[in-house]
């Protein structure tokens, strides 16, 4: 197989790698070496239960990057206990004045909630809150944290206790302290991902005598082989090197990494059953159950802001389901002449005294979230002689705040929260400073008058294809 192009380069760059002594983390360590950085190789010594310490296995990884030409200091403090990342962080500054990378490697998978916590979680959380002023000081980071497939789908056996437990909620916790830091480090150039390796490591070995008791799940000896056959710690670790690189193109994700495989691991939700009055009894849930776990159309949201708005996409489509297609109805009201002439005497007198932009602002964002394509298409015009640009059109379709003034953003916010039944209170009173509050009741008789074309297709008799 040819190589690549190119190949990742950490020259200049200094990585912290805990748990860098044995199995994957001193794989991380090595590859990172080898491609130029400076690597402080954190290992505790501790036996595989999480016992026990020698500072042996840190100084051997040390020696051998040394040996290769490489740079490289060890430490043997513990990351599961505030004074050990004290240490560990004087140490790496000390030694090389700044950190740009922080893998967190370092864990056990059997063991008692707290030890298991403190080594999977509030050493991470504790590394991360240590090195990131500097990182924001420099606007670059990254930050991979590891998660596990137990935490992610679930592990062990049952009925009676499940040694797999602790281990499984801790790397699920993990999950989500790196996406909330993700969100936290994107003004700042801090990438964090989290990455789920298979690799035949120690740790797989503990696994013996833990049957899963699902009907025809494979047995632990099936797998601790399969791994052992399949799964070096240099593949994990070469699968994961591009979360650690400056040229990562994502933050807040996750990715399924070894035996020569990456996949990325998503949340996502599917758009689900929504009641078409606002109203659910319980009953409603198992009656629709098929439409509640259907994937398709499922949405993988960056952030619950990214979340929050797409649901209220699909809440706007119940808003708008008695009309029916919105652009079919529109051009149907268009073919009854008196129809017609009234449907436009009643616009223009919703917006009369309004400013062009404003209105088209407000139709053309019903248009985009009702997925009425006659309107939308019949209002770009409109909306360009009002003075918006192709850019500000494609943002208020999008619904993407950031290309568009504080006033549209309350806009295109006020017509999504009327559209999903949402309380408007304090959208309505920032437009009333704005615009005064006569306006604002004329922007929502204009999404109501949009509304309820279909109703108004209904009592006039209007007929439309397959009617």
């Amino acid at each position: 197989m040819a190589g690549p192009a190119r190949q990742f380069r950490f020259d200049g760059r200094v990585a912290v790698v805990t748990g860098a002594g044995r199995g994957i983390g001193r794989s991380y360590a090595l590859l990172l070496a080898e491609r130029g950085a400076a690597v402080v190789v954190n290992d505790l010594g501790a036996e595989s239960d999480g016992s026990g310490t020698s500072s042996g296995p840190a100084e051997e990884v040390a020696d051998e990057i040394r040996r290769a030409g490489g740079i490289a200091i060890a430490d043997a403090s513990s990351v599961a206990a505030a004074e050990g990342v004290r240490r560990l962080v004087a140490s790496a500054i000390g030694e090389f004045g700044r950190v740009d990378v922080l893998v967190h490697n370092a864990g056990f998978n059997v063991g008692e909630l707290d030890a298991i916590f403190d080594v999977h979680v509030r050493a991470a959380w504790m590394l991360t809150e240590a090195l990131w002023p500097g990182m924001v000081e420099r606007n670059y980071g990254r930050i991979v944290l590891t998660t596990s497939s137990a935490g992610l789908y679930g592990d062990g056996t049952g009925p009676g206790p499940n040694p797999k437990q602790a281990y499984a909620t801790a790397k699920a916790a993990v999950v989500g302290l790196t996406k909330a830091l993700a969100v936290r480090g994107r003004p700042a150039n801090i990438v964090v991902n989290a990455v789920s390796p298979s690799a035949f490591t120690r740790l797989v070995g503990l696994n013996r005598g833990i049957i899963n008791t699902r009907p025809g799940a494979p047995l632990p000896d099936a797998a601790i082989e399969f791994s052992r056959a399949n799964s070096p710690a240099r593949l994990a670790a070469a699968g994961a090197l591009f979360m650690m690189h400056e040229s990562c193109p994502v933050t807040g994700k996750i990715f399924n990494v070894g035996t020569g495989r990456v996949g990325e691991v998503f949340v996502g939700v599917t758009r689900g059953y929504v009641s078409p009055d606002g109203e659910l009894a319980p009953e409603d849930v198992l009656e629709h159950f098929d439409e509640v776990r259907d994937i398709s159309g499922s949405n993988v949201p960056i952030d619950i802001g990214a979340h929050g708005s797409w649901v209220r996409s699909v809440l706007a489509d119940r808003a708008n389901r008695a009309a029916r297609d919105a652009s079919e109805l529109h051009q149907a009201l268009l073919t009854a002449p008196a129809v017609a002439r009234s449907q436009r005497a009643l616009r223009q007198s919703l917006t009369t005294g309004l400013d062009a932009r404003t209105v088209e602002v407000v139709i053309l964002r019903h248009a985009a979230v009702t997925g009425n394509a006659y309107c939308w298409e019949h209002h770009l015009a409109p909306a360009k002689a009002a003075g918006l640009s192709e850019a500000e059109i494609a943002a208020i379709k999008a619904g993407n705040c950031e290309a568009l003034d504080e006033s549209e953003v309350q806009l295109v916010g006020f017509v999504d929260s009327c559209l999903a039944g949402k309380d408007t209170s304090a959208l309505r009173d920032a437009l009333s400073t704005a615009l005064g509050e006569p306006a604002v009741v004329q922007l929502a008789m204009l999404i109501g008058y949009y509304s309820m074309i279909g109703i108004a297709r209904t009592a006039l008799g209007v007929k439309t294809r397959g009617t």
